[in-house]
């Protein structure tokens, strides 16, 4: 059991972060609401960051016995330097960040089609899927077939 100590740091190192960025958005809704703690709707999401961030401590505690900080330091370091060398991971790492250029960064600065025709077109070239004016095809048939149903046929606007 004591060989995975370093998931259940990194767990509660999650669930920490978890619960701070729970306590920050309650207690910002405490202020924009103006109204007395026991009246606005942060005190929820306030009592259950509370009660995640004590969680967290006690995970926290738990995980550091048997070695302490730099033992699992050193073993989150070796297990990170385990999962770079696996290639399945790289890919999966790589596609992960692939997503987050187009939701973080294309989708805020270009329109929907265009953020979209990058990121399918951007993808299949990535996992070489077929020829480049096949993707270039495929890309913008997908991006177009979305627009015409959503927004033109059903009228959902699009980001």
């Amino acid at each position: 059991m004591s060989e995975h100590k370093h998931y259940d740091f990194l767990g509660a190192v999650v669930i920490l972060l978890l619960s701070g960025a729970v306590i920050f958005g309650s207690i910002k809704l405490y202020t924009d609401a103006g109204e007395p703690m026991y009246l606005s709707p942060g005190l929820m999401p306030l009592i259950l960051g509370i009660s995640l961030l004590l969680c967290g401590i006690l995970y926290l505690i738990g995980s550091l016995k048997n070695g302490g900080l730099k033992t699992r330091l050193a073993e989150i370091k070796a297990w990170a330097a385990m999962l770079t060398k696996d290639e399945a991971t790289r890919s999966m790492i790589t596609g992960v960040a692939i997503m987050a250029v187009y939701v973080f960064i294309l989708m805020h600065f270009l329109p929907f089609w265009i953020s979209s025709l990058l990121f399918i077109a951007g993808l299949m070239f990535y996992l070489k899927a077929t020829t480049p004016v096949r993707i270039l095809l495929l890309s913008t048939a997908a991006v177009g077939g979305i627009v015409l149903l959503f927004q033109v046929l059903f009228r959902v606007p699009l980001p």
